[in-house]
């Protein structure tokens, strides 16, 4: 089969059992092990992940100019084809920023005049050089400056066909149901523990659970580590589909969570442009936590237009404060999955998310839970699921008796929930 891609068709993103997701001890590792997934394949996996980079820069377009400016990472393939690595929209004032594993790469950036997402000829646009390769070494950083022409610029054309575009972008948009395999117990520990097979293979996305529909408010679900969007099945059974759209973020839960949430913003920002910006609500439970905080605050900063299209976070028994059990992992494992650098108490990513600030008038829900009168609910404290310097930040703090994961099949919680996203609608109105 010919998989080759014209210019035209650079797709860019419009770009079961209960479980501890964050059990960050040698017992953990050492069932990953004994379940086929190899020391040393989590190992150099790891260290790819944590060998990422980041390319940063600026587009400049003449002012005036309609549509939004996206940003394409490309990597030479066989012959003269390009393989799409990945693909953002730049910010209101041009700024963009890629972070991706060492390699050569080539960078080039265009105009979306007709808010389709895509390349098409006449199109202004420009490579960053004529175009020049670009190196990316292991934890490097290279910055680079495109300026984009008025004129006609044929940005591909005569240069190269794109050949393939990552499944994970692109599985922005695509619709399927909770019973697709990709879903599977399994491999949401195959993306724990191995994140770059996890996505070649079962791969991630921003998926809809039905076909699009403007009249409905989209409802954004962010699982947590060793995750998967099977744990809101009964949140998403119990929603009103006259009222509300489920989309599922699927991720691999071992990457650096700052990889997660710029596709995050990414995959949203496609597709408003895709479907035009409407009203929508994240819930998020655990690590998607964190996630989701990371998210709102790029969103807000990197497209202030259209972030007040946000009208409702609600985040579910997630580690706010950190996981002691993950800053143990990272100094004692023998092998230490990318993501617990960023869950461990006092981690500069959790300790970002906790100065920076919550965008004014963003109402946030902070759902924990308690199992029995314990001060945890079976995985995360308390005091890290409500910490004391984010609590002034919630619109409201919501307790539950259960555990991490059972809370999100209460009757309770359904209800809440429910009676959150109509007041979300309610405001929409």
């Amino acid at each position: 089969m010919n998989n080759s891609r014209t210019p035209t068709e650079l797709g860019v993103p419009s770009l079961t059992r209960p479980h501890r997701p964050i059990q960050i001890a040698a017992l953990s590792l050492v069932l990953a092990v004994a379940s086929g997934c190899g020391l040393q394949q989590v190992r150099s996996q790891a260290q790819t992940v944590e060998s990422t980079g980041q390319i940063v820069g600026t587009v400049t377009t003449p002012a005036g100019m309609r549509g939004d400016t996206v940003v394409v990472v490309l990597r030479k393939s066989e012959g003269l084809d390009f393989l799409v690595q990945s693909a953002t929209f730049a910010s209101t004032d041009g700024r963009f920023n890629f972070i991706i594993p060492p390699g050569e790469y080539y960078v080039a950036s265009f105009r979306d005049l007709n808010a389709d997402s895509r390349y098409q000829e006449g199109e202004p646009g420009k490579f960053h050089g004529e175009p020049t390769a670009i190196s990316l070494p292991a934890n490097g950083r290279v910055e680079i400056s495109i300026d984009v022409p008025a004129g006609t610029e044929p940005l591909l054309a005569g240069k190269a066909d794109i050949a393939e575009v990552k499944a994970i972008v692109r599985n922005i948009g695509r619709v399927t149901t909770l019973e697709d395999e990709r879903f599977s117990r399994e491999n949401a520990s195959l993306g724990l523990w191995r994140p770059l097979e996890f996505l070649a293979g079962p791969e991630g996305g921003l998926f809809m659970l039905q076909e699009y529909d403007a009249r409905r408010m989209p409802v954004i679900f962010v699982h947590g580590m060793g995750g998967t969007p099977l744990d809101f099945s009964a949140a998403i059974e119990a929603l009103d589909r006259s009222k509300y759209q489920p989309w599922v973020l699927y991720y691999p839960s071992g990457l650096r969570l700052d990889m997660v949430s710029d596709y995050l913003v990414t995959a949203v920002r496609g597709l408003e442009k895709r479907y035009a910006e409407r009203p929508f609500v994240v819930v998020a439970h655990s690590m998607g936590g964190l996630v989701t905080r990371s998210f709102v605050q790029k969103y807000a900063a990197r497209h202030a237009d259209a972030a007040s299209a946000l009208r409702m976070v609600v985040t579910v028994n997630s580690p706010l404060g950190g996981m002691p059990s993950a800053a143990s992992g990272v100094a004692h494992s023998p092998i230490v999955v990318p993501a617990w650098n960023d869950v461990a108490t006092g981690s500069e990513f959790v300790t970002s998310l906790a100065t920076d600030p919550w965008p004014a008038g963003l109402p946030w829900h902070l759902v924990f839970s308690y199992a029995g009168g314990d001060s945890d609910d079976g995985t995360v404290s308390l005091d890290s699921q409500i910490p004391l310097d984010l609590q002034a930040q919630a619109t409201r703090l919501h307790g539950f008796k259960g555990t991490h994961t059972g809370t999100l099949g209460d009757p309770a919680f359904l209800a809440l929930l429910d009676k959150l996203l109509a007041e979300a609608v309610a405001r929409q109105d």
